[in-house]
């Protein structure tokens, strides 16, 4: 595929041109310096990738490594409607833990619901409740956040001694069940975590005293089911609120791309007759140098998650992409070609770019030169990839992020 860019060089170009080398420094080939290159805003990526801590305090969930057990409880929830944007005064309203206690008291069995501590966050809004059955109080936990539909993944996990359920409702919702292993005089805690295919992410944890603070237990056992707690998150009420929140301040799950991802996709993608050479990987970068038999030539590449920068900056896209040529499917993409300002003792290089940001959260920047490195005089004309080839690379759709669950 090759699409045609007709982007002026600006004074991003140049600082874009300039920031390549600033990431991977001091390592050697065939005992010459190479400068590896990379991205300002991969830098920035990595500082801002755990920005949105402040969904983490709204959901509260027990992050605790280990395998995932299967077996669903079936569901009687309605399928969730698609929720117009509501108006400014109608998110207020919605986007209030009075909202959220007043869904929880219709939905929860015969019982007092008090409402305790709440919450409300660029993602979402969360509160903490007491709900009296007759059978002693219990405190329950719940957050309703917006999620960024390209990043939905399970949260929660399932820690060793946990007993876990996961399963999929009709309107595509995906849930997690998770009966806690108990932990010293804390009380049980049971949860379920629900993320519809419309953004909403919702989470309710039920305790078998008032709160989870230690407070002696008031009862056996949580007062719900595994039944109840898929019925009360499943309720279709809950996707108004999410949906109130603006789609750039939604939760974004970060994703990342290995060194050895990057090399092993670019082995793919790469014209044929050429040898490859790796001079250094590792998360979201990689260089390598292609010979013809002609003499070897450098390739650098970035391959990030971009999605928390725009969560920052509380927009859809980073700011500084705006300007970028924008393709049918919503990828931005930009484009330099000249000399290479790089250049440490090296002489004629000349310098190809390309960045790609996608809707998905992944930024692809791939360079080339016309020399082993930015320390080397040229020793072909050009560099090893003409910048068709680069676009063909960077817009390739084997580049893909990976998440963890609870990232």
């Amino acid at each position: 595929m090759s699409v045609e860019i007709d982007a002026p060089r600006g004074e991003f170009e140049d600082a874009f041109v300039r920031s390549l080398s600033e990431t991977v420094e001091g390592f050697e080939t065939d005992a010459e310096p190479l400068i590896a290159s990379g991205l300002a805003i991969g830098r920035r990526t990595r500082r801002r990738r755990r920005a949105t801590a402040g969904a983490a305090a709204l959901v509260v969930l027990v992050a605790v490594g280990g395998a995932l057990t299967t077996g669903l409880p079936g569901s009687r929830s309605a399928v969730a409607p698609a929720a117009p944007s509501p108006s400014a005064a109608t998110s207020e309203k919605l986007l209030s833990p009075e909202a959220l206690i007043s869904n929880l008291r219709r939905l929860l069995p015969h019982g007092a619901v008090t409402a305790g501590a709440g919450r409300v966050d660029d993602p979402g809004v969360s509160t903490a409740a007491r709900y009296d059955d007759g059978h002693g109080v219990a405190g329950l936990t719940l957050s309703v956040l917006r999620y960024d539909v390209h990043r939905a993944s399970q949260l929660q996990l399932c820690g060793e001694g946990d007993t876990c359920q996961t399963g999929k409702l009709p309107d595509g919702s995906t849930y997690t069940l998770v009966k806690r292993k108990p932990v010293g005089v804390l009380p049980l805690d049971w949860s379920a975590e629900l993320i519809g295919p419309d953004g909403r992410l919702v989470t309710l944890h039920e305790y078998n005293a008032p709160d989870d603070q230690g407070t002696p237990a008031t009862r056996a056992e949580p007062p719900l089911t595994l039944q109840q707690l898929t019925d009360v998150v499943a309720d279709p009420a809950w996707s108004r609120i999410a949906l109130a929140v603006p789609a750039a301040q939604a939760v974004r799950q970060h994703g990342t791309v290995s060194g050895q991802q990057i090399l092993d996709t670019l082995a793919r993608l790469l014209p044929a007759g050429l040898t490859r050479r790796t001079v250094e990987s590792n998360e979201g970068f990689a260089s390598l140098t292609l010979d013809d038999g002609h003499g070897r030539r450098l390739v650098q590449m970035n391959a990030e998650d971009w999605g928390d920068t725009a969560a920052h900056e509380h927009t859809d896209e980073p700011t500084e992409v705006l300007g970028w040529q924008k393709l049918p499917d919503g990828t931005r993409i930009t484009t330099t070609e000249g000399p290479d300002t790089l250049a440490e003792g090296g002489k004629h290089l000349v310098l190809r770019a390309v960045q790609v940001l996608r809707p998905d959260g992944l930024r692809i920047a791939i360079t080339a030169i016309n020399s082993p490195s930015h320390g080397q005089s040229a020793t072909r004309p050009d560099p090893a990839l003409t910048l068709d080839q680069l676009k063909t690379i960077a817009l390739s759709p084997e580049w893909k992020l990976t998440y963890e669950a609870g990232g």
